[in-house]
């Protein structure tokens, strides 16, 4: 809870302050945690008003951060046409501000989007892409959060053996890291019911 009291507070500080940009990052925060937890509809709602407070910035990389956290929420509720019309434009900016972390996380989340379509061939070759751009960034962490969905890929296409492999993989690095995904019991369950 600490998490969402230092994130609110910051919401706060940066509205009192006319930081707009700040109170619009701090918003988006508090939408992936709504998502973490399940909420959503609620993850949709902030996330959509951070969302609109970076269209009054003109700043087009937030825009771009904003809309892969709705697009993604999107794909948890299976409204997967929305979210694919999201994400185009998020990796077109990502790619025209040379933003290889923003790149990455918007493939890793076409990767999901493609696994939910059940586009198996489609998500294996995004997310194993995703895997090689985590590890050129050294984002140990953010390379097996894309593991765990490669996994589940792999397992959807019939190869079980490779999945396992990637699971536990994946699972070695939350425990290191003591990441909530390490309490995650059900590696192989298809990504559109991961909290990450």
């Amino acid at each position: 809870m600490r998490r969402w009291t230092a994130t609110g507070k910051a919401v706060r500080a940066a509205r009192t302050a006319g930081a707009t940009a700040q109170e619009a990052l701090a918003m988006r925060s508090i939408g992936v945690l709504h998502r973490a937890v399940g909420e959503y509809d609620r993850a949709i709602a902030v996330c959509g008003q951070a969302h609109e407070l970076f269209v009054a910035t003109g700043d087009r990389l937030m825009l771009a951060y904003s809309a892969q956290a709705i697009a993604k929420t999107l794909v948890r509720l299976g409204r997967h046409d929305e979210a694919a019309s999201l994400l185009g434009p998020c990796l077109d900016t990502c790619a025209e501000a040379g933003d290889r972390f923003g790149g990455a996380l918007v493939t890793r989340t076409i990767g999901e989007l493609q696994l939910a379509r059940g586009d198996i061939d489609d998500a294996v070759r995004s997310l194993d892409e995703v895997v090689r751009r985590w590890d050129e960034l050294d984002l140990p962490l953010w390379r097996a959060r894309t593991q765990r969905d490669l996994a589940a890929a792999l397992r959807a296409c019939g190869d079980g053996k490779a999945a396992t492999l990637m699971g536990a993989a994946a699972l070695r690095v939350f425990r290191r890291y003591g990441s909530r995904e390490a309490g995650e019991t059900a590696l192989s369950v298809p990504s559109r019911t991961f909290r990450g």
